[in-house]
């Protein structure tokens, strides 16, 4: 049987600047929120040549909640306590409160921060499906 060729069999789907609204998670927004706090943080500890342990006693926890951060496996991790670790970095942060523009139903959550390379180039996520449902 002839296999058709991998560009026909792959459709993509351009997804939103937030990829877990993309995969229909109901937290997406603090999810995202989390992340870029954690990308973040993890470039700070990557520009200042930190180890896990160092990074630790800098933010006042133990090294396995480092390796956690760091690996983005941020369910023990209050967006609160990730801007607590910013401050600790000798980082601002900043909450800005306003009015949502009419062309949206909902407010919304936001953090401005470093993106990782991939994502900024293109300023969205791209999903990759098989076409037939498979």
């Amino acid at each position: 049987m002839a296999r058709k060729n991998e560009a026909e069999e792959e459709a993509v789907i351009h997804g939103t600047t937030n990829v877990f609204a993309d995969l229909g998670y109901k937290d997406a927004e603090e999810r995202q929120t989390k992340l870029r706090l954690a990308y973040a943080i993890a470039r700070i500890l990557a520009q200042r040549k930190l180890n896990q342990s160092a990074a630790a006693g800098i933010l006042g926890v133990n090294q396995p909640k480092i390796s956690a951060l760091l690996r983005y496996k941020l369910e023990g991790f209050s967006v609160e306590r990730l801007m607590i670790f910013l401050t600790a970095l000798d980082r601002d942060v900043e909450i800005s409160i306003r009015q949502k523009p009419r062309s949206r139903p909902t407010g919304r959550i936001s953090v401005v921060a470093p993106r990782p390379a991939r994502a900024a180039a293109t300023g969205r996520n791209v999903a990759r499906t098989k076409r037939g449902g498979r």
